[in-house]
């Protein structure tokens, strides 16, 4: 019935946001571990500096004053890299954790709608499905995955931007490139009712 076809649905599209967000989590998850170490690094200056008073230490006449640095800071790129993959794992995890509430969700639906009260009790639970707007979360679900695939690809960009100027450009006209076919995806549904295209953003 009805009812059912519904909650199958909400299911299906939480099992399935579920599976690639685990799979994308673990992706996330070794990039960050492995851009992190770029923050713990030891600064270039503080390098040069401590280069510095080994040199002058070793020379005639030289004094006991020793230079201090300030604290060491990750470079720019490796800020922003860790800033772009770190959004996109916490968004990652937000969408696990929705679709783990959203399978609970049709679980609880599915046992109200098995007893004896179900006559009474579908009016009222379907005017909260429209109500508390369920089918908006589920699509929020969706919303913050592909936020978090945008946020990671970022990041890559930010990366392989200041490895290789020119392998950089050339990730950067692919993903705009797919970019541009997610948009058309996305506005299509609003001009054309008959279009099967969609995005959660549609």
């Amino acid at each position: 019935d009805h009812d059912k076809q519904m909650v199958e649905r909400w299911k299906g599209e939480a099992d399935s946001a579920l599976i690639f967000a685990g799979l994308f989590s673990a992706v996330i998850m070794v990039s960050f571990v492995e851009s992190y170490k770029w923050l713990l690094s030891p600064d270039s200056a503080d390098q040069t500096v401590e280069l510095l008073t080994q040199i002058s230490g070793q020379l005639p006449n030289h004094t006991n004053a020793s230079v201090k640095s300030g604290p060491s800071v990750g470079p720019t790129a490796a800020v922003m890299v860790n800033l772009a993959w770190f959004s996109s794992m916490a968004l990652c995890f937000s969408c696990s954790v929705g679709a783990t509430l959203i399978q609970q969700w049709a679980r609880r639906y599915l046992v109200l709608m098995q007893g004896p009260e179900r006559v009474y009790l579908r009016p009222f639970m379907l005017n909260g499905v429209r109500k508390f707007q369920v089918e908006r979360t589920i699509q929020l679900m969706g919303i913050s995955l592909h936020s978090s695939i945008l946020f990671y690809a970022v990041g890559v960009l930010k990366f392989i931007l200041d490895i290789n100027t020119m392998l950089g450009f050339t990730a950067l006209g692919i993903c705009l490139m797919l970019g541009l076919m997610y948009l058309i995806a996305t506005f299509l549904p609003l001009f054309f009712f008959d279009c099967p295209y969609s995005t959660p953003w549609s």
